[in-house]
C-alpha cells in the first residue's frame, strides 16, 4: 500500500500478488435401493491472482470532496479433479463396477471496477450528501474437459466416456447510490436510494459422450446461450433517537423493487419476475444502570443467489454425476428477532429467526439410473430458536479472552423436494484469546478454538468438528514493522460431515476444504503517520460479492 497526502490531493495504491494452490477432498456414500456407491473426489487447484487498487481524492472546497477508486483483479487457475466411484451390491463386499474419471479445468476470470464519488457537507452539524456512481465488468472463460472409464467385473466389460464444457460469462453492472445524513437536535436521520442494473451473458458449448465402447475424438459440441437481466430500485430511511441517558431507539425502513428476466436459448425458456418488498428494522436499547443493559432488535433481509448459481450450465464429473445452476432460483428472506441482556462482562442473547424459501445445493438421486444431479434449488423453510452466552475476561493486562456458547433448536419444512427434514438442536463453542508475552507489548500470541458439537440445518444432520488456530506477532521499529506467523486448523480437524435422505436415498458425506495452512506476513508502515487516505465503500458492494470479487 502506498499513500500520498498533500494540500487538497490524496492518492492511494495497493498491489497484491498471490501464487498458491489448494486441495479439497470429497467423500460421498449413497445407499440406493439395490446398490451402494462410494465416491471420492480429489480436487487440486493452482492459481495466480493479482489484485490492484488505485484511488484519488481531491478536496475542492472545505465542503466538497470528490474522487475515484479503480479496482482490477485477474486470476489464472488450473484445476484437476480425479473421481473414483466404487459400486457394491449389498450382499457382496467387493465392488462389481468401478468408474474412474479425470477433469482438467481452466479458469481465467477478470474483474474491473470504477467508482466515482462525491461528498458534500451541508453544514457544520454533520449534514452531508454522498453520491456514488459505479460500474464493474466481470468476465470468466471456463473450460472443463473430462474423460474416464467404467469397468464392470462380472462379466468383464469396459466402457469409455469423455466430454467437454466451455462457458464464457460476462457480467456488467451499473449502479447509482445517494446517501443523505441529516442529524438534528431531536434525532439523527439518514435517507437515500439506489438504482442497480445488471446484465449477465453466458455462452456455453458442451459435449457429453455417455458410456460408449469407442470414444469420439471430435467432441461435437452443442451451443447454448443464457442471459440474465436484473434491475433493482431501492429507497430507505432510518432514524436514531437518544430519548434520555437510559433509553435509545433506532428504526428503519427499506423498500426494494426488483425486476428480473432470464432466458435459456436451448430450452427456449424465458422467465420474468417482479416484486416489491418492505424491509423494516428496529433497535431498542435500555441501560438500567452502569452494569446492566437491555436491547431488542428486529430486521428483515434478503439473500440473493450468485450470478453463477443462476446459470443453468450443466457440467458432468462422470456420466453418473453432474453439476448445474438453476435459472429459476429465487432469493430468500430472513426475519431475525434478538433480545440481549448484558451484565458487566456477561452477555446473554435470545433469538428467533425465520428463513423462507432458502436455496442451497442439493444432490438429487435418480433411483432408476443411480445418477446424482447436484443442482441449486429453493428447498426449505427454517424456524430457529436459540440462546447464546458470551463472557469476556480482561482482568489481567496480559490476557484477554472472549468465549461464546450457542445452543439453538430448528425445524424445517421442505418445498418442492422429497426429503427428510433435520429437526433438532445445534450447538457450538468458540474461544478467542490474546496474550501479551512481554512488558512493552511487542510480542503477542493468539489462540482460538472452535468446537461445533452437533447440528441440524434444513435436510442435513451435521456431525461434530473442531478447528484450532495459533498466531504469533512481533512488533519492531516503534511498532511500524510487524512480523506475523499464523497457523489455522492446526490439527486438520475442520471437516464438514453431514447426512441426509433425499428421494429415499441415504447420503453420508465427508468434505475437507483445505483449511489448514501456515502463513508468514511482514508488514512495514513507512512515512508520516499523519498520512491517512480514507478507505471508501463503493455503491455496488452487494453485486460485486455475487461475482466472487
Amino acid at each position: 500500500m502506498t499513500m500520498y497526502n498533500k494540500n487538497k490531493l490524496s492518492l492511494s495504491a495497493s498491489f497484491n500478488y498471490r501464487d498458491g494452490g489448494e486441495y479439497h477432498d470429497y467423500r460421498d456414500y449413497n445407499s440406493f435401493p439395490n446398490e451402494f456407491w462410494i465416491t471420492r473426489q480429489a480436487f487440486k487447484r493452482e492459481y495466480k491472482r493479482l489484485n490492484s487498487v488505485l484511488g484519488l481524492q481531491y478536496a475542492a472546497t472545505a465542503n466538497w470532496t470528490f474522487g475515484f477508486q479503480y479496482i482490477a483483479n485477474t486470476n489464472n487457475a488450473k484445476a484437476n479433479r480425479i473421481t473414483k466411484s466404487s459400486v457394491y451390491q449389498y450382499e457382496n463386499s467387493n465392488p462389481f463396477n468401478e468408474i474412474l474419471s479425470e477433469v482438467n479445468a481452466s479458469q481465467k476470470p477478470k474483474f474491473n471496477s470504477l467508482n466515482l464519488f462525491n461528498e458534500i457537507k451541508l453544514d457544520s452539524l454533520g449534514k452531508k450528501i454522498n453520491v456514488n456512481l459505479d460500474y464493474f465488468n466481470y468476465v470468466n472463460f471456463d473450460t472443463r474437459p473430462y474423460e474416464g472409464t467404467s469397468v464392470r467385473k462380472i462379466p468383464f466389460n469396459i466402457q469409455y466416456f469423455n466430454g467437454i464444457n466451455n462457458n464464457q460469462q460476462s457480467t456488467n453492472n451499473f449502479s447509482g447510490k445517494v446517501d443523505i445524513e441529516l442529524p438534528t437536535t431531536w434525532a439523527n436521520w439518514s435517507t437515500g436510494g439506489k438504482i442497480s442494473v445488471s446484465k449477465t451473458e453466458n455462452y456455453i458449448t458442451a459435449f457429453n459422450s455417455g458410456l460408449v465402447t469407442t470414444l469420439n475424438p471430435d467432441l461435437p459440441q452443442i451451443n447454448n446461450q443464457y442471459h440474465y437481466d436484473e434491475n433493482v430500485q431501492a429507497l430507505y430511511v432510518s432514524g436514531n433517537k437518544k430519548i434520555n441517558d437510559q433509553f435509545e431507539a433506532q428504526i428503519g425502513l427499506r423498500m426494494e423493487a426488483i425486476q428480473t428476466k432470464s432466458h435459456s436459448g436451448n430450452r427456449n425458456q424465458s422467465i420474468d419476475n417482479k416484486y416489491t418488498k418492505l424491509f423494516p428494522s428496529i433497535n431498542l436499547s435500555y441501560s438500567a444502570n452502569k452494569n446492566s443493559t437491555y436491547r431488542f432488535s428486529y430486521s428483515k433481509r434478503i439473500a440473493r443467489p450468485n450470478f453463477a448459481e443462476l446459470n443453468p450450465n450443466l457440467t458432468y464429473v462422470t456420466p453418473f454425476l453432474s453439476v448445474e445452476g438453476n435459472q429459476v432460483l429465487r432469493p430468500y428472506f430472513v426475519d431475525n428477532f434478538e433480545f440481549f441482556y448484558t451484565y458487566k462482562k456477561l452477555e446473554t442473547k435470545l433469538y428467533h429467526s425465520l428463513e423462507n424459501d432458502v436455496f442451497n445445493q442439493v444432490g438429487l438421486p435418480y433411483l432408476e439410473t443411480s445418477n446424482i444431479r447436484l443442482i441449486y434449488k429453493n428447498i426449505f423453510d427454517i424456524r430457529r430458536y436459540g440462546i447464546s452466552q458470551t463472557f469476556t475476561f480482561d482482568k489481567l493486562n496480559w490476557w484477554n479472552s472472549i468465549n461464546t456458547l450457542n445452543i439453538n433448536y430448528s425445524t424445517a419444512k421442505t418445498t418442492d423436494l422429497m426429503a427428510t427434514v433435520a429437526n433438532g438442536f445445534t450447538s457450538f463453542f468458540t474461544t478467542n484469546n490474546d496474550f501479551n508475552l512481554n512488558k512493552p507489548q511487542t510480542l503477542l500470541f493468539n489462540f482460538s478454538f472452535d468446537y461445533y458439537m452437533f447440528g441440524n440445518y434444513g435436510i442435513d444432520k451435521i456431525k461434530p468438528f473442531t478447528s484450532t488456530s495459533l498466531a504469533l506477532q512481533y512488533l519492531l521499529l516503534g511498532k511500524d514493522l510487524k512480523i506475523t506467523l499464523k497457523a489455522t486448523d492446526v490439527f486438520k480437524t475442520d471437516r464438514f460431515r453431514f447426512t441426509s435422505i433425499v428421494n429415499g436415498v441415504h447420503r453420508s458425506s465427508d468434505y475437507y476444504f483445505d483449511t489448514r495452512m501456515f502463513q508468514l506476513a511482514i508488514n512495514y508502515k513507512f512515512g508520516s503517520k499523519k498520512v491517512n487516505v480514507k478507505k471508501r465503500q463503493t455503491g455496488n458492494e452487494d453485486e460485486r460479492a455475487r461475482t466472487g470479487n
